[in-house]
């Protein structure tokens, strides 16, 4: 009895609108985790963003500090090679006198 009651009513509703559909069923629970999920995603999003930029940001750096160990490595091999040479001209200076010195 309370089943026809309530179809009843149901039936009863009516609006100015007659061309109206009614919409489906709307499922809170799926509206409500989807909207966490897609905060979730922004906040990811902008945390990656930042990270890039972090990343980028170290990029430059390693890049400015190789080229300064290659500016290093230069430098010390120059000083090695310059090294190299006064010592063999040493070497050969002191060859030169042991020759004149043994004659």
């Amino acid at each position: 009895m309370k089943m026809r009651t309530m179809m009843k009513k149901k039936n009863k509703k009516k609006t100015n609108f007659p061309d109206l559909i009614t919409l489906p069923p709307h499922n809170h629970f799926k509206h409500f985790f989807s909207s966490i999920l897609f905060k979730l995603k922004t906040l990811m999003n902008k945390l990656f963003k930042k990270n890039d930029k972090n990343l980028k940001l170290e990029i430059v750096m390693l890049k400015m500090l190789l080229s300064q160990k290659e500016l290093d490595f230069a430098l010390l091999k120059a000083q090695y090679d310059f090294e190299l040479t006064v010592l063999k001209n040493e070497i050969n200076q002191f060859n030169l006198q042991k020759i004149i010195d043994h004659k």
